[in-house]
């Protein structure tokens, strides 16, 4: 991006930003409400709502009818990295947070011993 592109983007955002109609019990600014738009409809959640205005908590209705299962099978699971190298989704109350080798300010997920040779 140079730095004329950038500097339009900024400028766009933060036009955008101001105006932003915040509720008396608003916590964030404007600038916040509107990235916060922005990532939400980059992901696909429709933040406009029946009278056109971007909403700061919009209604979120997956369009895939297994949604709940995923999400309750992706709370339940974690993914590590075993021994031998193989990647595995196991239970989370197989594992604990053990610290990184390399970084140790950041932890990882680890098996238990006692939970080992059920993913061997």
């Amino acid at each position: 991006m140079t730095n004329q592109e950038e500097l339009l983007y900024l400028s766009d955002l933060l036009l955008q930003a101001s105006r932003w109609e915040r509720s008396e019990g608003e916590t964030l600014s404007g600038l916040e409400l509107e990235v916060q738009d922005r990532m939400r409809r980059l992901t696909g959640v429709n933040t406009i709502d029946e009278n056109g205005r971007a909403q700061s908590n919009p209604d979120f209705t997956p369009t895939d009818p297994n949604y709940e299962y995923k999400k309750q099978w992706c709370k339940d699971k974690v993914r590590i990295k075993l021994d031998d190298g193989r990647i595995r989704w196991v239970l989370k109350e197989h594992c604990h947070k053990v610290p990184r080798p390399a970084q140790p300010f950041l932890t990882k997920w680890a098996l238990k011993d006692e939970f080992k040779n059920l993913y061997e």
